[in-house]
C-alpha cells in the first residue's frame, strides 16, 4: 500500500553558502480577461510599494487560418495582450500578472519571512484589483544548483548527495563512464501536497567542475475557493516540505558545508 511522505521537521536556519538560484510562487486562477486592463496593472503596481517599477505587458501569440481564393491558404498570426510583467530595479524579482495565474519569483532569495513579506502584499494587491473567485493550483518551486564544494567529476557527489538518489554515480560497473544524469521524482506529501523532484549533475560550461541540481516543485493541485488566508497558509506549508525534501537529498556532511561561513566573512573582512 502506497504511503504519503513522513520526514523529520525540517531546520530553518538560513544556510551561509546557499545554493538556492530560482524561488518562485504562482498561483492559477479562474480566468480573468481584465487582467490585461493597463489601470489595473498601474493599481497592482502602485500597491506594491515602489518595488517594481519596470512595467512590460505579456501578449500570447494566437495564429489564425484563412483560405485566400486564388492566392493559396495563409497562417497569421496576432499578439493578443494577456497581462503585465513587473520587475525589479535590479531585475532580481518578477512579479506576473497573466489572465490565469499570478506568480512572485525571485533570483536573490534571501529568508523565507522576506520571500513571504512580498507574497502577502502581491495576493492582496491581486484579490483587491482583480476579484478572483477560485484557485486551481498553488505551487512552490525551489531550484538548487550545488557548486560548492567543487566537484570535478560526476562520481564526486558521493557522500555529498545520498547515495539512494546518486543512483549510476554509485555504481561500480556505471560510476566511472557517467557523462551526465538526469532523473524525475514524483511524490505524495499527504494532505493533498505533491512534490516533483528533478535531480542529477552535468558539467558547468567551460568549467572543469559539475553541477548538482536540485529542482523542487511542490504544489496542491485541487479546485477551491481562492482566499488570502489559504493562499498564504498553503505556500507556509509548500515551504516546510521544500526544505524536508532537500534536506532528506543531502547529507549531513554537505548540510554543515553549507552552513558554514567562508572563512573571510567570518573574520568581517570585505
Amino acid at each position: 500500500m502506497l504511503k504519503a511522505l513522513r520526514l523529520p521537521e525540517p531546520r530553518e536556519e538560513e544556510l551561509a553558502r546557499s545554493p538556492l538560484s530560482l524561488v518562485v510562487c504562482q498561483v492559477r486562477h479562474d480566468r480573468i480577461l481584465a487582467v490585461a486592463d493597463a489601470r489595473r496593472g498601474l493599481a497592482v503596481q502602485e500597491r506594491l510599494n515602489g518595488l517594481y517599477m519596470q512595467m512590460n505587458q505579456r501578449h500570447a501569440v494566437e495564429a489564425t487560418f484563412m483560405l485566400a481564393g486564388e492566392k493559396g491558404s495563409q497562417l497569421s498570426h496576432d499578439q493578443a495582450p494577456t497581462g503585465w510583467q513587473l520587475r525589479s530595479d535590479d531585475d532580481a524579482w518578477t512579479v506576473t500578472l497573466d489572465a490565469e495565474f499570478f506568480s512572485l519569483e525571485t533570483s536573490a532569495y534571501t529568508t523565507w519571512p522576506y520571500f513571504r513579506e512580498r507574497l502577502d502584499s502581491l495576493v492582496s494587491a491581486v484579490i483587491d484589483t482583480y476579484e478572483p473567485v477560485l484557485e486551481s493550483r498553488l505551487g512552490l518551486r525551489f531550484v538548487n544548483e550545488i557548486t560548492d564544494p567543487e566537484v570535478t567529476e560526476p562520481a564526486g557527489w558521493h557522500g555529498w548527495i545520498r547515495d539512494e538518489l546518486l543512483g549510476p554515480l554509485v555504481h561500480p560497473d556505471f560510476a566511472e563512464s557517467v557523462r551526465g544524469v538526469q532523473q524525475h521524482v514524483d511524490l505524495d506529501a499527504g494532505n493533498g501536497y505533491q512534490v516533483r523532484l528533478r535531480h542529477g549533475t552535468g558539467p558547468v560550461p567551460g568549467e572543469r567542475r559539475w553541477v548538482y541540481l536540485l529542482d523542487h516543485d511542490c504544489f496542491r493541485q485541487a479546485a477551491r475557493a481562492l482566499s488570502h488566508n489559504t493562499i498564504l497558509t498553503t505556500a507556509e506549508d509548500l515551504h516546510r516540505i521544500v526544505l524536508q525534501v532537500f534536506q532528506a537529498a543531502i547529507t549531513p556532511e554537505l548540510y554543515a558545508h553549507l552552513e558554514r561561513r567562508v572563512a573571510h566573512d567570518a573574520e568581517g573582512s570585505p
